[in-house]
């Protein structure tokens, strides 16, 4: 009598909501008749197991199911078939056996473990691991054994079978299964299934049909049938292979097709899946495309249910690309806090971190545009372990960081910029933005606050952008306070010239100032559609003398326009028609001093948005998610 999958010395058998064993056993048996159980811990023998029949065997085959066998152990398993007439009985011994939880390890080299290994774990009796050559132990890296793998597929991309890694290869999942097993208090077994450097494409489900041999799903359905058939969840570390802009392109459709397939496959339609955000690389050149792949990993839990998102940023790093062993382990266990969290378990923590709300607020004493970023989830409150918080960036128009010191108050982190609040919620706000930001803040139970960004701002009204073109006359003769100046309704001899908007503020300084301190006249024309009727805010800010036309009428006078040019400190209410609109500004130059306008509009026919509509203006601003002005470039 032979066990081919099912049961094996060592193994951590997947409990099911009772808390008992229910998992399928096939093996070989030259006898026909009933497989009988009998269970022993220690020298006792377990209730109702002295000899419970389970299953058949006939025509060489026996499949059985072991349910019944209480979460805990160890356990001695006993099969036998009895036998028939004028033939001995069969029978198979399996030891050390535990009942508790079993989760798929895959993904690709972080996951693997390229940490180095005089930093790992230390192994625990009731922590299991299915290693790569088909063999349980306890767990104790290197769990993924690559060099004495059974699939072969693992050769095909490239390990090469020979001695063992005696230097690297400390991964997040020992420690996951320790912790887990201590939140718990049930034993923990790994399937070690992930394999450095691979993409989304090369764990395609599609491909499963090449079984072990040609596909590393296919690799992973056949180790997780070996052992019963059943596992807790999935735990998830890939990403960095699919930075490329066609790959990250994809990279949502493929997560969402790969968790439902894996689902499907595995037998439980909300199976927890635990995903490691990525995180840093040095030494390959600037790639957007990794907050890309951030982002999206950080919004798959939107889309797909059951999802958490465990953020690894803040972790120390072993080489260019892999974390440290010693950060594995930390990352192990907060990966087990998430899951745990997940499944509603007792005294767990709150999910991990997430963005609530960003926002622009005047600083009281300086006036200028301090940016909150609330989070919700936070343990205790936001810290640097008593360093300077880093990985908080405001990026404007130009590409550059505004923001000069992040400070953190409880839930919020303050990033102080020298913008005014208007130029403020014209940027992008970002936690480790590219490929090797220094990012170290974490709350009271060692998580860390989640990469992402670009992310827009959510004040809660609705907003254009600046424009970042605009069309300048040439310098006219001085029209004084410009009480009595009208709409040009000949245009074309004012010298019209289009250029760029710097920093959100159309403005001529340079060709101002070297007029003064005569004084001047200048035209600004923004051209703007709007897609349907709508009722604005006009938002203005100017530092001399201004008159503003829309299509032609005069909506502003303000003869007393001084510097300095504060954006949105003015407001017209403006009910703009469908279709083509200009909007025409004569600023006098307040006899050298005066530099341009800001212009920027406000929705305000719109009701409260939504909560989903918040955190797609969150994400792609207000156009987005209602119709607004489009500045005509």
């Amino acid at each position: 009598m032979k066990i081919t999958s099912g049961l094996f010395e060592h193994m951590v058998l997947q409990r099911d909501g009772r808390d008992v064993s229910s998992g399928a056993i096939m093996g070989e048996a030259t006898g026909n008749g009933a497989v009988v159980a009998r269970v022993r811990r220690e020298a006792k023998v377990l209730a109702g197991f002295a000899a419970k029949k389970i299953g058949m065997a006939k025509a060489g085959k026996f499949t059985a199911k072991l349910a019944g066998v209480p979460v805990g152990g160890p356990y001695t398993i006993e099969l036998s078939i009895a036998g028939g007439k004028g033939s001995a009985a069969e029978r198979v011994t399996v030891g050390d056996v535990l009942v508790g939880d079993v989760w798929v390890l895959g993904g690709q080299s972080n996951m693997q473990g390229y940490g180095l290994l005089a930093t790992r774990a230390k192994g625990q009796g009731t922590t299991r691991a299915f290693y790569m050559n088909d063999v349980w132990g306890v767990a104790e890296d290197p769990i993924h054994n690559m060099w004495a793998c059974i699939d072969e597929v693992h050769v095909k991309l490239g390990v090469v079978r020979g001695p063992a890694n005696t230097v690297a290869g400390t991964g997040p999942g020992v420690a996951f299964g320790q912790e887990m097993q201590r939140l718990t208090g049930v034993p923990q077994g790994l399937l070690a299934c992930a394999h450095g450097g691979t993409t989304m494409e090369q764990w395609d489900p599609a491909k499963k049909v090449e079984g072990g041999s040609g596909s590393l799903y296919g690799a992973m359905l056949r180790r997780f049938e070996k052992n019963g058939g059943a596992v807790a969840g999935v735990l998830w570390y890939q990403g960095e292979s699919d930075t490329g802009a066609e790959s990250a392109e994809k990279y949502t459709e493929r997560m969402q097709g790969l968790v439902g397939s894996m689902r499907k496959d595995l037998g439980n339609a909300k199976l927890p899946f635990a995903l490691v955000q990525i995180s840093r690389v040095t030494g390959w050149g600037e790639n957007p495309m990794w907050n890309v792949i951030r982002e999206k990993q950080r919004t798959l839990g939107e889309t797909v249910p059951h999802v958490v998102v465990v953020p690894a940023m803040d972790l120390t790093m072993d080489d260019l690309i892999h974390i440290s062993g010693h950060d594995q382990n930390r990352l192990g266990r907060r990966m087990a806090e998430a899951v745990h969290t997940e499944r509603r378990g007792k005294r767990a923590l709150p999910p991990p971190m997430e963005v609530e709300r960003i926002e622009v607020i005047r600083n009281a004493v300086r006036g200028y545009g301090e940016v909150h970023v609330k989070f919700r989830n936070v343990v205790g409150a936001l810290q640097a372990d008593g360093l300077r918080a880093n990985g908080f960036s405001v990026v404007g128009m130009d590409g550059y960081n505004k923001a000069y010191v992040t400070e953190l108050r409880g839930e919020t982190a303050v990033l102080h910029t020298s913008l005014s609040p208007a130029e403020g919620e014209t940027c992008r706000v970002f936690y480790g933005a590219g490929n090797d930001a220094f990012c170290n803040v974490t709350d009271g139970a060692d998580r860390s606050v989640p990469a992402f960004g670009p992310l827009r701002f959510n004040s809660g009204r609705v907003l254009t952008g600046f424009a970042s073109t605009v069309e300048v006359s040439e310098l006219q003769a001085s029209a004084g306070k410009l009480e009595g100046l009208g709409y040009p309704a000949e245009q074309g001899g004012l010298g019209f010239a289009r250029r760029k908007v710097v920093d959100c503020f159309a403005h001529v300084h340079e060709e101002l100032a070297k007029r003064a301190p005569e004084d001047v006249l200048v035209w600004f024309r923004f051209r703007v559609e709007c897609a349907e009727a709508m009722e604005l805010a006009v938002l203005l800010g100017y530092d001399g003398p201004v008159k503003v036309f829309i299509d032609g009428r005069e909506v502003l006078h303000d003869a007393n326009g001084v510097n300095p040019a504060i954006a949105d400190s003015q407001k017209v209410v403006w009910s703009a028609r469908a279709g083509g609109h200009e909007i025409l500004a004569a600023l006098g130059s307040n006899d050298g001093r005066a530099w341009g306008v800001f212009l920027r509009f406000e929705r305000l026919d719109v009701n409260k948005v939504s909560k989903q509509e918040s955190k797609k203006i969150l994400k792609e601003g207000a156009g987005k998610a209602v119709a607004m002005p489009v500045w005509v470039e």
